[in-house]
């Protein structure tokens, strides 16, 4: 059983993510990672919004 949960998590760390567009794997080799806006809003976002 660890053995099959090992190889779910092995391949779910090399499959890339929609946020950061690589997977975990390779992400974990650079230095600084970008990621995407997990949801895109129609409104101001920050300190001073009206």
């Amino acid at each position: 059983m660890l053995d099959y949960s090992r190889r779910i998590v092995d391949n779910m760390n090399d499959t890339p993510t929609r946020l950061i567009g690589m997977s975990p794997n390779d992400a974990t080799k650079l230095e600084r990672i970008y990621s995407k806006l997990s949801v895109k809003y129609n409104h101001p976002i920050g300190v001073n919004e009206p």
